[in-house]
């Protein structure tokens, strides 16, 4: 999956980590990594459910936590580009 990752394979590095978290369901790291092909997918909900899985297993796993941490605010930031304020600092959907 580490491969297929680097080379830019990612529907094919999701998959081969989806099928080794079958196998091995108590596999932090492999949550992790499910995560950062997740984001580089455009799934950025789905990556945030899969380091969250991931720190499930091993609540210190840093690398994990930083990355929920961005992912979470990256989704709130693209939540938050469909806002404008008007005239008097008043939210609305552009």
């Amino acid at each position: 999956a580490l491969v297929l990752q680097k080379v830019g394979r990612l529907a094919d590095a999701e998959a081969a980590l989806r099928r080794a978290l079958k196998l091995m369901p108590g596999d932090a790291e492999g949550y992790r990594l499910l995560g950062s092909v997740l984001e580089r997918r455009g799934q950025p909900a789905a990556a945030v459910e899969a380091y969250r899985a991931a720190l499930r297993i091993d609540p210190q796993n840093a690398a994990a936590r930083a990355r929920l941490v961005n992912s979470a605010a990256g989704m709130i930031r693209a939540l938050g580009s469909g806002f404008s304020r008007d005239g008097r600092g008043n939210s609305k959907v552009t």
